[in-house]
């Protein structure tokens, strides 16, 4: 059996999913395998890419019906067989050490950690990251268990696991695996239940790149947030987590993705109950205030 199962959910990805791909091929550890689980995808065929490769430790599967991310990462857990599983999103890739440094680095921890995660290196963002850490200083990683739940409760902290993350199998089957009622924050949710049964350490290397494919819908951030802090309010409130300063973080991302749709009224309703975590912010703010007026702006000329 491979010691490492790496998962890729994909949906209408293609060339980012051969970058993908070609990422885990490239890896220096190679005791893996690699599932690729297709969510019905419906404007391509993700196995015309899988088929491009010829390596028999990459393993295709497909849902008849789209069902979302986190159903397609339980697809891809239920189809592994390693003792560890990486996630890998299909618009992100990896550097070609990213899977050694972290089976060494779990390998060196006792059992009480059950996965670790990496520095990230961002697609689009280089220059703005740069800029910022050079002007407001670099955020400290965290490791353990209250301290990595507060740090992904925040919303763009600088911070999440998705293609980061490299957990032990049994972990995930003690805590269960993910909420597939949720269409974002699921990566969120399934970590607070990872951490009541280990903590989570971290490499300090940049071994992941994240993509930006698209953008997830404003009304789902909000009703996926919504269902997240409604379920686990009185379990972090048991932690000295500040639960209302999150959620209040969480209502200026959702007024941000409202503006960025053009949709002003929304987002407005939102940003009078939020707090931003972080100045870093409020560029992001301001850029999808821009974005929004494109969009209006394109309604606008299509109607006229």
């Amino acid at each position: 059996m491979p010691r490492v199962s790496v998962v890729t959910p994909t949906y209408n990805h293609t060339e980012e999913l051969d970058r993908a791909i070609q990422s885990v091929v490239d890896q220096t550890f190679d005791d893996l395998e690699h599932i690729v689980v297709d969510d019905a995808s419906d404007e391509c065929d993700p196995r015309t890419i899988v088929n491009r490769f010829d390596d028999d430790r990459l393993e295709y599967v497909s849902h008849e019906e789209n069902k979302g991310a986190g159903a397609a990462r339980n697809t891809g857990i239920a189809a592994a067989e390693g003792d560890l599983i990486a996630f890998l999103d299909s618009d992100d890739f990896w550097t070609e050490q990213k899977l050694e440094r972290q089976v060494s680095e779990i390998e060196s921890l006792n059992d009480e950690w059950v996965g670790v995660y990496c520095g990230v290196q961002t697609d689009r963002k280089r220059l703005f990251k740069h800029v910022a850490g050079r002007v407001l200083g670099d955020r400290p990683a965290v490791t353990g268990d209250t301290e990595v739940l507060r740090r992904l409760l925040y919303p763009n902290s600088g911070f999440a696991l998705g293609s980061t993350f490299l957990v032990k199998r049994d972990a995930i089957e003690r805590a269960g695996l993910f909420d597939e009622s949720l269409s974002r924050y699921e990566e969120v949710e399934l970590a607070t239940r990872i951490v009541e049964v280990g903590k989570i350490g971290y490499v300090d290397e940049d071994l992941a790149v994240i993509g930006r494919s698209g953008y997830p819908r404003a009304t789902a951030v909000a009703r996926s947030g919504e269902r997240l802090f409604e379920r686990y309010r009185d379990a972090y409130s048991e932690t000295d987590l500040d639960v209302e300063a999150a959620i209040r973080s969480h209502h200026f991302l959702i007024a941000r993705s409202f503006f960025r749709e053009g949709k002003f009224a929304a987002g407005y309703r939102y940003l009078k109950r939020a707090e931003p975590h972080d100045v870093r912010q409020y560029p992001r703010l301001g850029y999808c205030l821009f974005l929004g007026a494109l969009e209006l702006g394109k309604g606008v000329s299509q109607s006229s």
